[in-house]
Formats: C-alpha cells, sequence, structure tokens
C-alpha cells in the first residue's frame, strides 16, 4: 500500500507536466503512486512520445478523451486510487521535497480529514513573489470555509480517499471554484490540519489558460454556487467572499480585467442602441 496517490490533472502541457513529475520523484520518506489524467485531444501532436515517458517513469496515465474539465480528470484520478491518502498537483506548479512527510504526519490524527501547505507563488522565473498562508480564523472549520477560501490552491492539499468518494469528488458541473466547492463539502463534517511550512510552489503568471483568469467561467461558478448553497448556514458569508474575490481580481487577473472592460463596452453599446 502507498503512502499517497498523486492525482495530477494535464492538458497539453508536457514540458510543464514533466517538471510537476519531477518534483514528486523529489519527495523524501514516502511512497506514492502517480495518475496522470490527461485532458487533452488524443490525436494531439506529442502524445505518443509522452506515453513513452510516463511508462519509462512508471506513472499510471489515463485519457478523458478531451476537453472535459479539470474536476471530471480529477474525479477519474479519484477514482483509480490505491492509497488512503490523494494528494493532487496541477500540471503547471510543483512540490518541494518534505512537502507529502510534512502531510503524512498531519494526516495521523483520525479526526483530519483534509491538510494544507502554505504556498510559495512565483513568477514564470521561479523566482518566489510571496508566501501565502492563512488559518481558518475559526475553530468552526465549516464557518471559516464559508466565510473565505483560506486553504487555497489544490496543489497544497492531502484529502482522504474515503471522504473524497463520499462526497462524490469534484463537482463536474463547475467552470470555475471548483477548489472552493470541493473544501465546503469536506469541511462540513470534517477538521482540517495545516503546516505553515511553505512547501507548495503555485506559479502565478497571468496564463490565458488558466480557469482562474477567466471571467465569463467565474461569473458562472459563482451563480451556480449561490443556488448550490443557498440552504447553508453561513449562505451570506459565502455569497459576500465571492463577490470580494470578483473585484479583486480585477486588479490581480489582466485577462479578467480586459474581459471586464469588454463587457462594460459591450453592455454600453446594447444601451445606446
Amino acid at each position: 500500500m502507498y503512502d499517497f496517490s498523486v492525482v495530477i490533472p494535464t492538458c497539453n502541457r508536457d514540458e510543464l507536466l514533466k517538471r510537476a513529475l519531477d518534483s514528486v520523484f523529489n519527495q523524501q520518506g514516502v511512497s506514492f503512486e502517480i495518475i496522470v489524467v490527461d485532458d487533452g485531444l488524443p490525436s494531439r501532436p506529442g502524445r505518443e512520445e509522452l506515453l513513452s515517458y510516463l511508462q519509462f517513469r512508471n506513472v499510471s496515465y489515463v485519457s478523458t478523451g478531451g476537453a472535459m474539465g479539470g474536476g471530471y480528470s480529477r474525479n477519474i484520478g479519484i477514482k483509480l486510487a490505491k492509497s488512503d491518502l490523494v494528494a493532487f498537483l496541477d500540471d503547471d506548479d510543483l512540490w518541494l521535497p518534505q512537502k507529502l512527510v510534512h502531510q503524512k504526519k498531519l494526516m495521523e490524527r483520525s479526526d483530519i480529514g483534509i491538510c494544507y501547505t502554505a504556498v510559495q507563488n512565483c513568477n514564470e522565473n521561479g523566482i518566489v513573489n510571496r508566501t501565502i498562508f492563512h488559518l481558518p480564523g475559526s475553530k468552526n472549520h465549516f464557518q471559516a470555509i464559508m466565510r473565505k477560501n483560506f486553504i487555497g490552491t489544490t496543489s497544497s492539499v492531502v484529502v482522504r480517499t474515503e471522504i473524497l468518494r463520499e462526497i462524490g469528488g469534484f463537482d463536474p458541473e463547475l467552470p470555475a471554484l471548483q477548489d472552493y466547492d470541493l473544501y465546503i463539502r469536506v469541511l462540513k463534517h470534517h477538521r482540517i490540519a495545516w503546516t505553515s511550512e511553505p512547501l507548495t510552489c503555485y506559479f502565478d503568471c497571468n496564463r490565458h489558460d488558466k480557469v482562474s483568469a477567466s471571467r465569463t467561467r467565474y461569473i458562472r461558478a459563482a451563480r451556480y454556487l449561490r443556488d448550490k448553497y443557498k440552504n447553508e448556514k453561513f449562505y451570506n458569508a459565502m455569497l459576500f467572499y465571492v463577490w470580494k474575490v470578483r473585484f479583486l481580481k480585477l486588479f490581480r487577473s489582466r485577462l479578467f480585467f480586459y474581459e471586464t472592460l469588454h463587457a462594460w463596452f459591450h453592455h454600453l453599446n446594447v444601451q445606446d442602441k
């Protein structure tokens, strides 16, 4: 039995995927299996070369058939996981060598269902811009997550496989905010642990292929969550948080800002006609 099942969704980013895989192979003091779920088109150039590379590194590979989304891809990895613990890693992020061994210790407590690490926010050259870490801010971890996604990227997260399967994994209907939605459902019945060690590297490069950069997807996801949790305790806190993030994205994402300007100008032109 492995200590961890590492699930890596990927889509047409083979070189970044290899970098992420190297950071997994460099993990110290733990055993793991790696499951790569490819959401790119099976006929795309370079796929056979990637398959040969993964086979050589003894990495499990499965294809979604293409364009099914990150939540769908991660759910395939969850179904295939052989370990009691699943660690998620996006193909454009990476881990420091002590990441999983720290989290293995955190998950030794039976009341802990999920854990996370502090995150190094890096630019495209790998230079650390800042370290991001937030505490829950409340002893009631469900209330804390409804108020704010204090956990952050799924690349820092480890969750018990049993819990992931009980709640149905990620919601594939969500075009964005899939991580936040998962955390809400996990923390409704389970507690969380953390380390302030920055053991995850998140590459914040204003990439246009990042789901989080799309204004259209974010607004659709926010409306979906509004309906999904309308009868839930702390609902108003969640609404305020989602609205606040939408506002902050105007300053943090060039794509989000430009899409917002385009939507505003389109709305004004329609009114003028």
